[in-house]
């Protein structure tokens, strides 16, 4: 009996030491199986992450005119529709070309695959090479720092093996250079179906070539230009009793330019009359700095020729009354060649 009772303590010893292993082999698998789906988790977290709109699509309150704009350019866009489009912002320097973009963008990226904002395109291409251009873009889509470019044709043709399956949208600012349309978006079979590219540019000419609609932003109408520039120089919706006709002064001297009525509205808040009419004065003779320094960039970016044909015209052709036939002939027989610099030069 004794014997028999042992053996039945050391069974039940032998399946009680099987039963911690199990448990502790189940324990160490719920571990893991623990470790395994908070991996998932995050995985499917950033994943969605990554895609959620991490812009407010809200149109600011502050953008005077820019909801009946970007409706009209949404609308260019025709995102429902299939293919490829490429739309062409047009317009002078402080006209809003970059907020419209920035807009437009911040509404609809949600519905893209990817999508990329290149600002100042410009600036940096004239600091950069175009090729560093191409990395940032490929980087951005991508959302990986692994790019490694090692010359410009490289960059194109990365360009489009990686996104020509991908539905994009991108935004290439400040475009000056033909060169700079080449190596960003060469073609609309760089990239995937549904794809839409926007093009900020002061140059309408440059757009003929890539793209499919152009899209020129208008400046802004009396009621807008007054409905922004009380908002910064009073801070109200109304100006102060007795500044009424000093605003509309200033309000025709910036001629519907958002950068202008920006500047000078938030410069004269604060200011009393007598340095209201001072400043006034002052703009008859001496422009605003800050604004001349946008205005500036489009002439500077103007051919020799298209100088000098821009300086005649602002010298000598000034006021409303200007016969513009006449004009031209005048130009043209002081072998401005007005007829092609003015179509090249504007704005």
């Amino acid at each position: 009996m004794e014997k028999h009772l042992e053996n039945i303590r050391g069974k039940i010893s032998t399946k009680l030491n099987h039963g911690e292993k199990l448990w502790k082999r189940l324990a160490i698998f719920l571990d893991w199986l623990s470790m395994k789906t908070a991996k998932c988790i995050i995985e499917i977290v950033a994943t969605i992450s990554s895609r959620l709109p991490t812009l407010s699509p809200i149109v600011n309150k502050d953008l005077i005119g820019i909801e009946t704009r970007l409706q009209d350019l949404i609308s260019k866009l025709k995102i429902e529709s299939g293919g490829v489009r490429i739309i062409g912002i047009w317009g002078v320097g402080g006209g809003g070309k970059t907020t419209l973009a920035y807009a437009a963008y911040a509404e609809i990226f949600h519905r893209f695959e990817a999508h990329c904002l290149l600002e100042n395109i410009r600036e940096e291409s004239s600091k950069h090479r175009l090729k560093k251009l191409q990395k940032k873009f490929l980087s951005r889509v991508l959302k990986t720092k692994d790019v490694v470019i090692g010359s410009e044709m490289e960059g194109r043709s990365m360009i489009k093996e990686r996104l020509c399956c991908k539905c994009i949208l991108v935004v290439l600012d400040d475009v000056d250079d033909l060169k700079q349309l080449e190596a960003l978006a060469g073609s609309h079979a760089w990239f995937g179906e549904g794809s839409r590219i926007i093009i900020t540019t002061r140059d309408e000419h440059l757009l003929t070539h890539h793209a499919d609609t152009i899209y020129e932003v208008s400046l802004l109408s009396h009621d807008e230009a007054m409905e922004l520039f009380n908002k910064r120089a009073y801070r109200k919706d109304k100006p102060i009793e007795d500044y009424e006709m000093l605003s509309k002064d200033v309000i025709s001297y910036a001629s519907g330019l958002p950068l202008a009525l920006e500047v000078l509205g938030c410069f004269l808040y604060d200011k009393d009359k007598d340095e209201w009419k001072s400043k006034l004065a002052k703009l008859k003779c001496i422009p605003e700095v800050m604004v001349m320094e946008r205005l500036k960039i489009s002439y500077d970016g103007l051919e020799a020729s298209q100088k000098d044909l821009f300086l005649n015209i602002a010298c000598f052709f000034r006021g409303n009354d200007i016969n513009i036939d006449k004009a031209m002939m005048v130009l043209d027989a002081c072998n401005s060649h007005p007829f092609i610099g003015i179509k090249r030069g504007t704005p």
